[in-house]
């Protein structure tokens, strides 16, 4: 959030600018709590799966942003399947099960982050990111 705000990663968007105002780190953290909320340990996921193609109807099947109207969670989920998600598998939150399928999951980095009692977010500790 911006330095006026909680340091916080919501569970319920107020707006689109609450996904702007994460820095990378915490917008890939507020991905994978949505993540996990779907799919549970080891369970397989593709990225493209999380989104209906005709956009207009259903930008938002899933709940990845939840708490936004049609329009902007269009654009929430397409911040969060591109940056977000590359975020993730940089840090190694994420990664394909197995390799070259294009199928992802959460790895075990994923769910200590997840698990742990505290969470580092723009420097500051919160307790917990799983809603």
């Amino acid at each position: 959030m911006n330095s006026s705000s909680p340091h916080r990663i919501p569970n319920v968007l107020s707006s689109l600018a609450c996904l702007y105002d994460l820095s990378m780190h915490d917008l890939g953290l507020f991905l994978l709590s949505r993540l996990a909320i779907l799919f549970p340990r080891h369970k397989t996921f593709r990225r493209f799966d999380l989104v209906e193609y005709d956009v207009m109807y259903r930008p938002d099947p899933n709940g990845l942003v939840p708490g936004l109207g049609n329009h902007e969670a269009r654009l929430g989920v397409h911040r969060l399947l591109g940056e977000a998600w590359d975020e993730l598998a940089s840090t190694g939150y994420i990664a394909e099960a197995p390799r070259g399928n294009k199928w992802h999951e959460i790895t075990d980095k994923g769910w200590a982050v997840l698990e742990s009692n505290t969470v580092k977010v723009d420097d500051d500790y919160i307790d917990t990111i799983l809603p």
